[in-house]
């Protein structure tokens, strides 16, 4: 190991210690863009089986307007959210991404190193694929992140 001087072992520390806070800061901020994307998927679903009924799809039959079930279903959307939840549990090397759903069952939806912010895909519940996939440290791997992101997790596989 090379030496260095107190002062340059002080910026290296003080440049790891900010990268761990941006990394959690921007795994939350993931965590939030993927509850939202899958609100919108839901919204979505249950606005566009509206417009399916309007057209008057011969198997179906026709409907002008939301089905009272879609009716409900969406103002329970609107008063009390998603019942799905993206949560993160640190561990000792990366944060796992958690995704539950409304009968509590999860699975880990990515890990993210908390050091260097590198975003895997799951291999199983205790370990990334061998892959990055993202960089949350890098801003152009970040917005490319945030910006493809579903709840279902499709953005992680390679291309």
């Amino acid at each position: 190991m090379p030496n260095i001087s107190l002062s340059e072992f002080q910026d290296i520390k003080t440049k790891r210690d900010q990268d761990v806070k941006d990394v959690a800061f921007y795994a939350q901020e993931l965590c939030h863009r993927l509850v939202c994307q899958m609100t919108d998927y839901k919204v979505n679903m249950l606005t566009k089986n509206s417009i399916r009924f309007s057209q008057g799809d011969s198997v179906l039959g026709k409907r002008d307007d939301l089905s009272d079930y879609a009716k409900e279903q969406l103002k329970e959307i609107e008063v009390n959210g998603i019942e799905d939840k993206f949560t993160l549990k640190n561990g000792r090397k990366y944060i796992k991404l958690i995704h539950s759903d409304r009968g509590g069952h999860g699975s880990v939806h990515a890990f993210i190193d908390k050091v260097t912010g590198d975003v895997y895909k799951p291999a199983s519940w205790n370990k990334p694929a061998t892959h990055v996939r993202y960089n949350l440290l890098n801003e152009d791997s970040r917005r490319e992140c945030f910006a493809r992101a579903d709840w279902a997790g499709g953005y992680l596989y390679m291309r």
